[in-house]
C-alpha cells in the first residue's frame, strides 16, 4: 500500500508545463496506475456500497427515540 501512495503523489506532483516533464510524458505508455478493470470495478462497487451503508445506517440512528 505505501508503494501505491508514493506513486500517487508522485504522479500528483508532476508538472506538465515543464519542458523535462513533457520529454518524459512523450515516452509515458499512457497507463499511470497498474490496475485491472476488475480491480477498480471492486473498488467502485465497495465505495459505493459503503456510502450507501453508512446513510441507511446514519438514517436509522437518528429514527431511535433518545432514552430518558
Amino acid at each position: 500500500m505505501s508503494n501505491f501512495i508514493k506513486k500517487l503523489f508522485g504522479t500528483l506532483a508532476q508538472k506538465p508545463w515543464e519542458k523535462e516533464q513533457a520529454a518524459i510524458d512523450s515516452y509515458h505508455s499512457g497507463k499511470s496506475f497498474n490496475l485491472s478493470n476488475q480491480t477498480s470495478a471492486v473498488i467502485i462497487i465497495f465505495g459505493v456500497s459503503t456510502v450507501l451503508f453508512s446513510l441507511i445506517l446514519t438514517g436509522y440512528l437518528y429514527t431511535i427515540p433518545p432514552k430518558c
